[in-house]
């Protein structure tokens, strides 16, 4: 039935598939996944609601890929608003042995997909969240500063905060350990 497909739609396969494969090396290489990075295309950030779900898998293979190394020893999931800090907290707070999952994750629901993905692939591994908890008008002027491709719409981000200042990580959810970090304060909440 492939032949059926127009030669357009093909090629524009083929470069999402090549885009997924360069990404998922990068992130085994790098011990950070992040699924924003699987929507890079020649450098630009690209958003088609028809690849979200495909792009979620591949960041989940990924994921799975990194935990399954003996060396890997804790997962933390890098949860908070669009220009919380998520990405700059990191480059700070590197640690060997850890893997990074750089997402907003912003309910409930979203957290349990990935500590269930965690769980599954790793029982024996370390799952920590560190919420970067910094105020909604603080990134809403860092997403105004981003290029035009990463700017998230301004409604977007309201609803994501919105999510997590209702339901913010908590051990409860499964994690071994809950890292809160605001305006440069972080403290520790251990289940």
């Amino acid at each position: 039935m492939e032949e059926t497909r127009p030669r357009a739609c093909l090629a524009s396969m083929d470069k999402f598939q090549t885009r997924i494969a360069r990404t998922s090396e990068a992130a085994l290489e790098s011990g950070v996944v992040s699924p924003d990075d699987f929507r890079m295309e020649d450098g630009v950030y690209v958003h088609r609601p028809h690849e979200q779900g495909k792009i979620w898998e591949a960041a989940y293979t990924a994921l799975k890929a990194l935990l399954r190394r003996p060396e890997t020893t804790a997962v933390v999931a890098l949860v908070g608003v669009p220009g919380a800090g998520k990405s700059t907290w990191l480059s700070r707070n590197r640690q060997d042995g850890v893997v990074y999952f750089d997402a907003t994750l912003a309910s409930p629901r979203d957290r349990k997909r990935f500590l269930t993905v965690v769980r599954a692939a790793r029982k024996d591994i370390e799952a920590r969240a560190v919420f970067l908890d910094t105020p909604l008008e603080v990134c809403k002027s860092r997403n105004a500063t981003r290029t035009e491709d990463r700017q998230v719409p301004e409604h977007v981000l309201d609803s994501m905060a919105a999510r997590l200042s209702q339901t913010p990580p908590k051990p409860s959810e499964g994690w071994d350990a809950v890292v809160v970090v605001k305006q440069g304060v972080n403290f520790l909440e251990l289940p």
